[in-house]
């Protein structure tokens, strides 16, 4: 699980960047008011912490939190969404998003070791 995280981490990172630009494009064009600016600006901001989690060489909580905020941002925009067929735009993101997610804090959990035992 090691090897496979540390290959595609930053490839899943950037498609799904990619994935939030087109989001926050798509929702200003097609909302208004309260429901414009947040699907707009979650998008954004997991862009942003999957950018910053591609061009961070050391792994950590960074791409915990990069992934489960990509995986939210996803979900406030499907939740928003007026199309019923979005699911089939959405649903890649939150999956791919929560299964790196999952893999990272696994991986960082293995990584600091079991709590130390306490007389």
């Amino acid at each position: 699980m090691h090897a496979f995280y540390r290959e595609t981490r930053r490839v899943a990172a950037s498609v799904l960047a990619g994935a939030q630009l087109y989001f926050a494009v798509w929702n200003a064009a097609n909302h208004h008011g309260v429901a414009a600016v947040l699907t707009t600006v979650a998008p954004l901001i997991a862009a942003a912490l999957l950018l910053a989690a591609v061009f961070v060489r050391k792994r950590g909580p960074l791409d915990i939190l990069a992934f489960l905020v990509s995986a939210l941002a996803a979900a406030v925009c499907w939740g928003a969404s007026t199309v019923t067929p979005d699911i089939l735009t959405y649903l890649p993101a939150v999956t791919a998003s929560i299964a790196f997610a999952s893999i990272a804090l696994v991986l960082r959990a293995e990584q600091t070791g079991p709590p130390a035992k306490t007389p």
